[in-house]
């Protein structure tokens, strides 16, 4: 007898999407996707001609299989909900507003009796798992983050060094994290993509019946064995945004500190909605802003360039960037609280230190590719001859097994 799936979608996001394969066993599993609006509207609209909404169509239709139906507000109601909640919550953005119009409007639709497995994601799960939990449902939760109590002890080091205010667990008002930690209590099993993610989860569980399961996200690149060649110099690149979690400021202190000692042919490139209002002086320091890059244009830019990939975030649930990198046999320095740094071998695809506020071993680590370049390319090269992302598919293929046996066992 097939078991019915209601499949908690915030948005139709590459990560989000990435796990309605597990479920692509349509003699197995009825899956209703439960939406803030229908894709499928999009995708016979004039706004499918928008390279955003292009891109959230194009995933759908990857990762979506015959016979999935969708469950959410008709578009004037949908309107309708957005117009009013973009009055009452101003503040929001429109990601999170889909989310309000999701917990609050399109569960009305939905009768928690007649299915068998809930599968949502972090911050917009739990209204849906206490409504599962009062008629059995199994409840699977994916966070896409880091466990809300590592994020609020890692932004407290960051406001006590850098003088920043990023919230912290004993902030008043701080009713997000109640929710998402409320949320792991709700959940019978944890989907995770990275080791550091799955400890943190692990380590907080509140009953020996909950369990926390690895499900690494496959790279949207396809590896291209051909390794760089750093024959007339190279560029470090950071891509992502300037929240500074990321950690672009350490890279710029950095650089700025050390100028004097890196050649006129190593600069440095920040891909991402960055902007800076020093950006023609920075010109001058080999600092370039390249903007925002589609999936294509980045293939296209890791493919034709020699480059070096720093991933300094103080924390990430797993990094698509580092993957991605690989694929085009791009050396990367990253940190241990980076989910996806598992992937690199120290001193063999790239650097890695041990934790986000060692600064200094960054610095070390960065000056020491550019007093030499033939590092980069040794690394570059490793990765050409011996790096197998067929291990991460694999990984993930037994993974999955894991998961659809523990949710046959919760079912009986």
């Amino acid at each position: 007898m097939k078991k019915k799936i209601l499949y908690i979608l915030p948005d139709y996001s590459y990560a989000t999407l990435n796990s309605l394969s597990i479920f692509n066993r349509p003699d197995k599993f009825e899956i209703k996707v439960v939406a803030p609006y229908n894709i499928n509207l999009l995708s016979n609209s004039i706004l499918k001609k928008n390279k955003a909404i292009r891109r959230r169509i194009n995933d759908w239709q990857t990762y979506s299989f015959p016979g999935i139906k969708i469950i959410t507000n008709n578009p004037f109601k949908l309107i309708q909900s957005l117009w009013q909640y973009y009055k009452k919550y101003k503040f929001l953005n429109l990601t999170s507003i889909l989310k309000r119009n999701l917990e609050l409007q399109v569960i009305k639709k939905i009768d928690f009796a007649k299915y068998d497995i809930l599968f949502s994601f972090d911050g917009c799960s739990l209204v849906y798992q206490k409504a599962a939990k009062e008629k059995g449902l199994v409840t699977i939760m994916e966070s896409r983050g880091n466990h809300i109590d590592i994020i609020s002890e890692i932004n407290g080091k960051i406001n006590e060094c850098y003088g920043t205010h990023l919230p912290v667990k004993d902030d008043p008002g701080e009713t997000w994290f109640n929710k998402l930690r409320t949320e792991v209590d709700f959940s019978d099993i944890i989907v995770t993509y990275s080791e550091f993610q799955r400890k943190q989860f692990q380590e907080r569980l509140k009953t020996s019946q909950q369990m926390v399961l690895k499900i690494p996200i496959l790279s949207k690149f396809t590896f291209r064995p051909v390794a760089k060649k750093y024959s007339d110099g190279f560029t470090f690149i950071f891509v992502g945004n300037q929240a500074i979690s990321k950690g672009l400021n350490l890279i710029k202190t950095i650089w700025y500190k050390r100028i004097n000692e890196i050649p006129d042919n190593i600069s440095l490139s920040i891909i991402g909605n960055i902007s800076s209002e020093n950006a023609e002086f920075e010109k001058t320091k080999r600092i370039k802003y390249l903007g925002y890059f589609s999936p294509e244009k980045l293939k296209k830019y890791f493919s034709n360039n020699d480059l070096v990939l720093i991933h300094p975030s103080f924390y990430e649930s797993y990094g698509m960037i580092i993957p991605e990198a690989l694929s085009y046999c791009i050396p990367v320095i990253t940190n241990q609280y980076c989910g996806a740094s598992e992937l690199i071998i120290h001193e063999k695809y790239g650097l890695v230190y041990d934790n986000p506020f060692n600064t200094n071993k960054l610095e070390e680590m960065i000056i020491s590719v550019v007093q030499n370049s033939s590092v980069a390319r040794a690394f570059s090269e490793n990765i050409a001859n011996s790096f197998d992302p067929s291990i991460v598919e694999n990984q993930r293929n037994e993974e999955m097994g894991k998961l659809i046996q523990s949710i046959k066992t919760k079912l009986k």
